[in-house]
């Protein structure tokens, strides 16, 4: 195994968000290539422990968001520039992988201030073009300012983080194509492998899952009605943040159960209770790591074109449908669900989508030259 690296991301690796899920994507493919890991993270509470990892954990606060900002960074991490530096040489590191294109500023700072080291990027999003989608959905004045100014820094720093990371990672083909990176490697969303289907009454036929503070699952759930209401013999549920404060402005149909703000163990029993899982997000991002969440529990997905994105590779495996209309093609595919091999999704996950997968790519670019 290779001696020491450095995992710097934005999130937190005990985060329960797709941010999250993917730092732990990139933590765990570290973890099987070298002997020593450190990371620098958010501060959260609580946080996720490992004997393995050196942890270093920064607090996103009013102030150092304010200060890296003045300094052109839209990422708090700049505030503690130089402890970042400090310690990269104090521990003679010499991989570092930066977890999000926003970190461009300091990845252009590392490579500066140390000598003889290896940058990595691992963009997990298009950051600009999703601060762009904000920006136009933004309604008060005083929001559009504040994301305009975030998307130009944000361009900014995606000009630097693809300049100065000598290779580079992406979750889907189509978000590499958007970079002039000299070297471009995919790293798709990975999971734990092992069987997460607890023996439980299957009692919800239809799940989704997100945060409901991001409009394209808001739009989403509201196509979800749409079905809701032409099924009403079958139970629906959706589960993530924001739920409860989005019923004051919505009214669901009497077959849509809602689970507000679960934990990770009561998530893991609604996914469990779910017969299928359907994506219906049109825009935006934030589906990239759900899809391989829904096949880790073994369920087959019904999904949008734009949620599918970068699931290209099992597409000839059918246990992701893809719609052209909604409405029409649910009811094909509801009615055609029950035949259906039982472990054909949790197969293709352990296939494609575990920390194996992670490993093998983290060690591919790490050894190409």
């Amino acid at each position: 195994m290779k001696d020491k690296a450095l995992l710097l991301t934005i999130n937190s690796t005990g985060e329960l968000t797709g941010g999250g899920i993917y730092a732990r994507t990139i933590l765990n493919g570290l973890l099987g290539v070298f002997s020593n890991v450190y990371t620098i993270e958010k501060k959260i509470c609580p946080a996720a422990e490992c004997n393995e990892i050196n942890r270093t954990r920064l607090e996103k606060t009013l102030m150092s968001d304010f200060i890296s900002r003045i300094f052109l960074c839209p990422s708090f991490y700049f505030f503690y520039i130089f402890k970042i530096i400090s310690l990269i040489k104090r521990n003679e590191i010499k991989h570092v992988f930066f977890h999000n294109s926003r970190l461009g500023l300091i990845v252009l700072f590392v490579r500066l201030f140390t000598n003889d080291i290896n940058l990595y990027g691992l963009s997990d999003n298009q950051e600009a073009k999703l601060s762009l989608y904000q920006f136009k959905k933004s309604k008060s004045a005083s929001k559009k300012i504040i994301r305009l100014v975030d998307y130009i820094l944000i361009c900014f720093s995606e000009f630097l983080f693809f300049r100065f990371c000598s290779k580079c990672s992406f979750i889907t083909k189509e978000d590499s194509l958007h970079c002039n990176a000299k070297f471009k490697f995919i790293l798709p969303v990975c999971l734990p492998e092992y069987n997460r289907v607890l023996k439980v009454e299957k009692d919800i036929d239809y799940l989704f899952t997100g945060s409901f503070f991001f409009e394209p699952n808001v739009d989403a759930l509201n196509k979800m009605n749409d079905l809701a209401k032409l099924h009403p013999n079958a139970v629906f549920a959706v589960a993530g943040g924001g739920l409860n404060n989005l019923l004051k402005e919505i009214s669901l149909e009497k077959n849509i159960y809602i689970y507000d703000s679960p934990s990770d163990a009561e998530m893991t029993k609604i996914f469990s209770r779910a017969k299928a899982y359907v994506s219906l997000v049109e825009d935006g991002s934030g589906m990239k790591t759900k899809l391989a969440e829904a096949l880790s529990f073994g369920l087959y997905v019904f999904s949008s074109r734009h949620s599918a994105i970068g699931y290209d590779e099992i597409f000839n495996t059918n246990v992701i449908f893809v719609y052209d209309d909604m409405s029409n093609d649910f009811i094909k595919w509801s009615h055609s669900l029950p035949s259906f091999p039982d472990d054909a999704p949790l197969n293709v996950f352990n296939e494609f989508f575990t920390y194996k997968r992670s490993t093998s790519v983290i060690d591919i670019m790490v050894t190409h030259e």
